[in-house]
């Protein structure tokens, strides 16, 4: 199974679940023009070239934490009250 297989399918179970969405970070050695395009089409949320760059990964892992925190607080605050049992 490739990236963007395995990519669709981690989507479609999060959403299914109703889960909020991993970060998903394509490394790959395509650097073609469209490449970027169909992984982020695909599901993933950003696309790095081989060679690797250290700086480029650690930008965009930061910004993906910053991002899925914010969506996790939104979700946390949108969530209907939960009910006590006793």
């Amino acid at each position: 199974m490739g990236g963007m297989e395995a990519t669709e399918l981690i989507r479609a179970y999060e959403m299914h679940r109703g889960l909020l969405p991993t970060p998903i970070i394509a490394l790959t050695a395509h650097a073609m023009i469209g490449d970027r395009e169909r992984c982020l089409q695909a599901g993933m949320d950003d696309h790095i070239t081989k060679p690797l760059r250290r700086g480029e990964l650690l930008n965009s892992i930061n910004n993906l934490a910053g991002w899925r925190a914010q969506l996790a607080q939104q979700h946390f605050h949108h969530r209907p009250p939960a009910f006590m049992t006793t």
